[in-house]
């Protein structure tokens, strides 16, 4: 009998049932250890990957020394299904069918915590790895500190979309703001007032929320700070 050797990934591995490969041993890397970057916020630590690359899928155990309110995440299709929370420890493993376009420190997660600015660690106990490429590439994860970030990131994902997308705002501090959205013509079609909170804020958009399809452009107004993006609509 032959015995094929492989690694796979499984969605929501949260519970350590999956064998890396056929015969039980460690993962070989083969490519660079890739950074998960990470930043304190007030009350929360926000995680990004250090590269720009076609994400297929991570897992990482993070033991942050603090009880854990909660994980929020941006990235197309995550749900409880894809964590776990034990205390003070984080385990997450998420891969998607439809891989995303990764922007270098674009975020991928953020954990609120009892106490804030806590000192995360990865744990011994867990293979920490990234899926990257069209090939699946396997990375070993790598956890390092940012200095915080004074500037405002605005992003949505999936994108492109037809049924919804989650717009991602991140900002060092909270406020009010105003979003709006124009076509590709300029003409405004739709604003959405907000009350932001520092950190990641998550806003979801629905296709019915918009009359049309294709390009579509948009600015965030805080306090007459303004900073824009776009998006592509495909019905």
């Amino acid at each position: 009998d032959m015995l094929i050797d492989f690694v796979a990934v499984k969605v929501g591995d949260v519970n350590g049932s999956v064998t890396l490969n056929a015969g039980g041993q460690q993962t070989e890397y083969r490519a660079e250890p890739i950074e998960l970057n990470f930043q304190y916020l007030d009350n929360a630590i926000q995680f990004s990957l250090a590269k720009t690359a076609i994400l297929q899928g991570f897992q990482v155990e993070i033991n942050f020394g603090s009880d854990i309110i909660a994980i929020e995440s941006a990235i197309s299709g995550f749900d409880q299904s894809h964590y776990t929370i034990d205390g003070s420890t984080l385990r997450l493993s998420y891969s998607d069918t439809q891989p995303m376009y990764s922007i270098d420190d674009e975020v991928l997660f953020t954990v609120n915590l009892v106490g804030g600015n806590s000192s995360p660690k990865l744990t011994s106990s867990f293979t920490q790895e990234v899926y990257l490429g069209n090939t699946i590439t396997t990375h070993e994860l790598r956890l390092k500190e940012v200095s915080e970030d004074t500037e405002v990131a605005l992003s949505n994902s999936p994108n492109p979309w037809s049924y919804s997308t989650n717009l991602c705002i991140t900002s060092p501090r909270g406020g009010d703001g105003t979003l709006f959205f124009y076509n590709e013509q300029g003409r405004l079609i739709k604003s959405k007032q907000l009350s932001l909170r520092s950190g990641t804020n998550i806003i979801e958009l629905k296709e019915n929320e918009f009359p049309s399809d294709g390009l579509i452009l948009y600015k965030l107004d805080l306090g007459g700070e303004i900073h824009d993006g776009k998006m592509l609509i495909l019905k």
